[in-house]
């Protein structure tokens, strides 16, 4: 952050924002449904 420009940190910050989530979406939820003990009881639904 203290290294780069204020928008060129604000732009790396919103793509690896869409990164983390699409790890999440795409990658980490099939995993998670196929093999559901492997999901952290934090991230679980009610």
């Amino acid at each position: 952050m203290e290294t780069c420009p204020d928008e060129e940190f604000k732009a790396y910050w919103k793509i690896i924002g869409h990164i983390m989530g699409s790890i999440c979406l795409d990658i980490m939820q099939p995993i998670y449904r196929r093999y559901p003990d492997l999901e952290p009881e934090e991230l679980r639904r009610p």
